[in-house]
């Protein structure tokens, strides 16, 4: 039942956000309004965070070895394995 509720609240919050870029790109040129969009992105995720975390406390992930060798291989060389052509190898 709650997924009804985070769909609605979602659709509610892109049609928000559309508006909101509309309104604004009458005054502002695109590259404003991109700029505004990745600066209210940063705010509302850390809000989005502390809610989560208030309402449900959890423990903050920790490091492993394994977790930055993963990274270092699988998720930082990603982009080294695509041609320029936009194909990967």
């Amino acid at each position: 039942m709650s997924w009804i509720l985070f769909t609605l609240l979602a659709a509610f919050s892109q049609s928000w956000r559309n508006a909101f870029q509309s309104r604004l790109s009458k005054e502002l040129n695109v590259t404003g309004v991109t700029l505004s969009r990745f600066l209210w992105a940063g705010p509302l995720a850390a809000i989005y965070l502390w809610l989560l975390y208030y309402f449900e406390p959890v423990n903050l992930p920790s490091f492993t070895a394994y977790s930055y060798f993963f990274h270092y291989c699988c998720i930082s060389n990603a982009d080294h394995r695509h041609r320029f052509d936009g194909g990967i190898v």
